[in-house]
């Protein structure tokens, strides 16, 4: 039988801690999804749950209104959120 060292456990939990922080990260998109409020708590939610899994401060979303970026979605602080 062959043993795990400390580092080999250390790695698993790192692993672990990942693959949990992902699954909470979809759980709210599809949360946000199955209440039906429409586009925009889905889309908070998926620019936090990035930001989150990237342990980003902020996260955005940017789209092109008349050759201009706008903030569509925002997580964290609002530093250049007006661009």
């Amino acid at each position: 039988m062959v043993g795990l060292d400390s580092s080999d456990l250390d790695a698993a939990n790192r692993e672990l801690l990942a693959l949990r922080e992902q699954q909470r990260a979809l759980a709210g998109v599809l949360r946000a999804g199955a209440r039906s409020e429409g586009l925009q708590p889905v889309v908070d939610e998926v620019v936090e749950a990035a930001a989150r899994l990237c342990s980003a401060s902020n996260g955005r979303v940017w789209l092109l209104k008349d050759r201009k970026p706008q903030v569509v979605a925002n997580y964290g602080d609002r530093e250049a959120y007006d661009y």
